[in-house]
C-alpha cells in the first residue's frame, strides 16, 4: 500500500501517525501530516536516523509499520497533539524517537514541583539585590529532573572568571531560561536558598557595588 483514496483522505483530514519497528513494534517516529504524509518517508531517503532505521526495516525483508493515531483534526490540533505525544515518547525514553524536529511549540515533560518553580515564581528586582551576585546561566546543562546537588556541579563549573570578581561574590546565582534554580552562599559551598525567582535579563550582571 502506498497512498491512501479520496475517500479516505477526506476522512483522514489531518491526523497524527507512528512508524513502528514491525521487529520489535516500537515506534521511532511520531509525525502529523495530510493525505499521504505518512507514505512519504520511504520515497526520499538520506542519512538521517529515521532513514538509516527506515533501510535497516527494509533490507531485513520488513515492512514499515503505519500507524494512524489521531485523525479527522484541524491543523492546529495535529500539531500540539504531535508535541504531546513527542514529548511523553522522550521522558519515557530519551533515545526511542529519530525525530529531528520535537514538534511545534514542543516543551519537556516536567514535575508538578518544577511547574510550580517556573509559573508560580516571584520576579526578582534590581531593589531586591542586597548583596554581590555571581550569575551563571547553565540553559544548555540544564535537566528538570536534576537534583539539587547535580545544579550545584553545573554552576560550580570551569567558567573563566577573574579572582578577584569571584572573591567578591557573596552568592553564585545559577539560572535556567530566567528562573534561578539554584543560590549557593561564597560560591563553593552548599545550596542556602531554595526560592524560585524569576529573573528579568537586565538585572543578570547586577551586583550592590
Amino acid at each position: 500500500m502506498n497512498g491512501f483514496s479520496d475517500k479516505v483522505k477526506q476522512k483522514l483530514g489531518y491526523y497524527v501517525y507512528a512508524l513502528a519497528d514491525p521487529r520489535d513494534n516500537k515506534i521511532f517516529y511520531i509525525g502529523k501530516g495530510i493525505n499521504n504524509r505518512i507514505f512519504q518517508h520511504e520515497e526520499k531517503l538520506d542519512n538521517s536516523n529515521k532513514s538509516n532505521r527506515i533501510k535497516e526495516i527494509l533490507s531485513s525483508g520488513n515492512k514499515i509499520k503505519k500507524l494512524i493515531i489521531s485523525y479527522g483534526l484541524s491543523e492546529k490540533e495535529a500539531f500540539v497533539a504531535e508535541s504531546a505525544l513527542i514529548n511523553i515518547m522522550n521522558y519515557i525514553d530519551p533515545q526511542s524517537l529519530t525525530n529531528v524536529v520535537s514538534g511545534h511549540h514542543t516543551a519537556p515533560v516536567i514535575t508538578a514541583e518544577d511547574f510550580e518553580k517556573i509559573y508560580g515564581a516571584e520576579i526578582l528586582s534590581k531593589e531586591d539585590i542586597f548583596r554581590n551576585l555571581l550569575i551563571v546561566k547553565i540553559n544548555s546543562l540544564y535537566k528538570y529532573d536534576m537534583s539539587d546537588s547535580q545544579v550545584m556541579e553545573c554552576a560550580r563549573g570551569h567558567w573563566i572568571i577573574d579572582t578577584k570578581r569571584a572573591e567578591n561574590c557573596d552568592y553564585l546565582i545559577a539560572v535556567n531560561h530566567g528562573l534561578i534554580v539554584g543560590v549557593y552562599e561564597n560560591i563553593l559551598s552548599t545550596i542556602v536558598q531554595r526560592k524560585s525567582f524569576k529573573v528579568k535579563s537586565q538585572i543578570l550582571h547586577l551586583s550592590s557595588s
